[in-house]
């Protein structure tokens, strides 16, 4: 997948993606681990039936057991494993798709989560249905909670030195010429 294939991707999925990310947004982390491991099965099984974000088989068909949410958090963790790698290697192969990857997971606008889902179907071959639950776990899982620390983080950063305020800790001081040294002294 090319960078502008992405932004097409992404800019034409919005919408729908949105409509599946609010409502599993809403579920806890083990009933999107149901959830993922029984998209995955209904997608081997019966591909035509989930062609979008969104399954149209019932929902309600979806096990709930321990088993499944174990299966289901097992299969999250080989994706978030693959997307950690795609995202976050020094490989020079996807340089500017991983550059406009982070642009799209850095606005403020719900562009993240279905960046996500696009460069899983795109460049993973990844059923959308499975990449809309595995793009809110990673979103929930890992980015969410790195906003949070970023912001952490940079607030320290601004926090007075020394006993200095911000502005005076901000200041740069030009080194004293000779002449203005012997004036002082």
């Amino acid at each position: 997948m090319k960078v502008s294939d992405l932004d097409d991707y992404v800019r034409s999925s919005k919408k729908s993606f949105e409509a599946a990310f609010v409502e599993l947004d809403e579920r806890s982390n083990d009933a999107l681990y149901s959830e993922l491991s029984w998209r995955v099965a209904v997608t081997a099984a019966a591909p035509a039936e989930v062609t979008g974000f969104t399954p149209t088989v019932d929902a309600d068909d979806v096990p709930r057991s321990s088993a499944s949410a174990g299966l289901g958090a097992r299969i999250f963790r080989r994706w978030s494993a693959a997307l950690h790698e795609f995202l976050c290697s020094s490989s020079a192969d996807d340089e500017a798709m991983r550059a406009r990857v982070f642009q799209l997971i850095s606005k403020k606008d719900g562009t993240a989560p279905t960046a996500v889902a696009c460069v899983l179907v795109g460049s993973f071959g990844v059923s959308p249905a499975v990449a809309a639950v595995v793009s809110v776990l990673c979103f929930r899982i890992v980015f969410r909670p790195a906003g949070a620390e970023i912001c952490a983080q940079w607030r320290k950063s601004l926090a007075p030195t020394s006993g200095l305020s911000r502005k005076q800790s901000t200041k740069t001081t030009a080194p004293k010429s000779k002449k203005s040294a012997k004036a002082g002294a």
